[in-house]
């Protein structure tokens, strides 16, 4: 199983194409991920940073999520592949400190 990193960009396909998901931060047993709501129809050789976003949930176009935690093993689960390292910002955490304050739980 890859040894995930906080900062890592990985592409992700689902039935859109390719989404992309960020490594906020890793724990023991626990990887903790952003997925924006970015789709691309095939898989993009280049992604502006500053384009990608959450969305809210109710746009038509779809949402991303801030904060995912999930097992190792179920996020190496959707295939993802490293397309770059770039860095966790402080407000990118919010949610995973939210999480970490009420004791959360895991997905998968």
């Amino acid at each position: 199983m890859p040894e995930y990193k906080a900062g890592e960009l990985y592409l992700v396909a689902d039935e859109k194409g390719y989404q992309v998901a960020k490594v906020l931060a890793v724990e023991p047993g626990i990887v903790h991920i952003r997925l924006y709501k970015n789709a691309f129809q095939e898989r993009p050789s280049e992604i502006d940073l500053e384009k990608l976003e959450l969305g809210r949930i109710d746009d038509p176009d779809g949402f991303g999520m801030g904060h995912v935690p999930l097992k190792p093993e179920t996020f190496s689960g959707w295939g993802p592949e490293l397309f770059m390292v770039g860095t966790v910002q402080p407000e990118e955490l919010d949610g995973y400190n939210v999480w970490k304050g009420s004791n959360g739980g895991v997905w998968g």
